[in-house]
């Protein structure tokens, strides 16, 4: 038999472990006992077919082996359908809390998201772009605790919390930060090409060099 202890009334979670752990061990044990204990059936009913009184503590043990194994399982399911209800009552306000705080967040962020968009230019490119990727980094960290919010309402049969506008948030920042890279990528070109070899040619030397040519 498993070395571990059956508790008729579990008080904690690992006290219904040790019980329903304890089944598992009963069960096999009996399995292998299962040919003794119908011999000792066949011999209560010889001595009764006999007209030889079985004595009752006997019937009782052989009666609590056979259903030990059942009895003290449907115990334990019956606790542990208690302990899910405890935990999911206690779990359940904390998770609509965070759904309610994880909403306000989002359309928090996706209102500040549509304020941005509105003043994108190019002088200011640098300034949005540093803005953008601190709420991209904001919204990336919101969707992490909307997975952990969905686990915790999966673990206690929830229905899932909707958060659509947050993905919503996440695909519009994506142009906006090519914007700014495009902006990037121009202020570089100008600076080395327009300002830099453009502006190093002499255009009288240009002119003189045409001139030998023709």
């Amino acid at each position: 038999v498993k070395s571990v202890e059956i508790i008729m009334n579990p008080n904690a979670a690992d006290e219904l472990l040790s019980t329903l752990e304890a089944c598992d061990g009963l069960e096999v044990f009996l399995e292998d006992k299962r040919p003794v204990l119908a011999n000792i059936r066949d011999m209560f009913q010889l001595l009764q077919d006999c007209n030889h009184q079985v004595p009752s503590v006997l019937q009782k043990r052989w009666y609590d082996c056979i259903h030990a194994v059942p009895d003290i399982r449907d115990r334990a399911e019956r606790w542990r359908a208690l302990f899910r209800r405890e935990i999911r009552g206690r779990f359940n306000l904390k998770i609509a809390g965070s759904a309610t705080l994880l909403k306000a967040q989002c359309e928090e962020c996706r209102l500040i998201l549509e304020e941005w968009s509105c003043k994108v230019v190019l002088k200011v490119a640098e300034s949005c772009h540093t803005n953008l990727t601190r709420l991209n980094l904001r919204i990336g960290s919101l969707q992490v605790q909307v997975k952990k919010q969905h686990l915790h309402e999966q673990m206690m049969e929830m229905p899932l919390s909707d958060f659509t506008g947050l993905n919503t948030t996440a695909e519009q920042i994506t142009p906006l930060l090519e914007l700014w890279y495009m902006a990037h990528e121009w202020n570089l070109w100008k600076e080395e090409i327009v300002e830099g070899e453009f502006a190093r040619i002499d255009p009288v030397a240009v002119k003189q060099k045409l001139s030998s040519c023709m």
